[in-house]
């Protein structure tokens, strides 16, 4: 994705890359992480999250962390991920 997607562009985010699309990929990560703490008991840092689609199913499990560079994609971000 270009630099000015995650800007210029980020308010569509959701419509390219939703939470709705990343539920199996969540489920992949978790199962590779396991054995799994308590629900809430650790937290997850990730770098450049962007609009964090796949945060939305980790964040029950995790106390999470998400940054990026771009302001815009973390607004969608808190939106995503309030």
């Amino acid at each position: 994705m270009s630099p000015r997607f995650y800007q210029e562009l980020s308010e569509w985010w959701p419509l390219f890359s939703p939470a709705s699309q990343y539920p199996e990929e969540a489920a992949d990560l978790l199962r590779r992480l396991a054995p799994l703490p308590p629900p809430g008991s650790k937290t997850m840092l990730e770098l450049g999250s962007g609009g964090d689609s796949l945060a939305f199913h980790l964040k029950d499990q995790f106390r999470l962390t998400l940054t990026d560079l771009s302001t815009g994609m973390l607004e969608q971000n808190r939106a995503i991920n309030p």
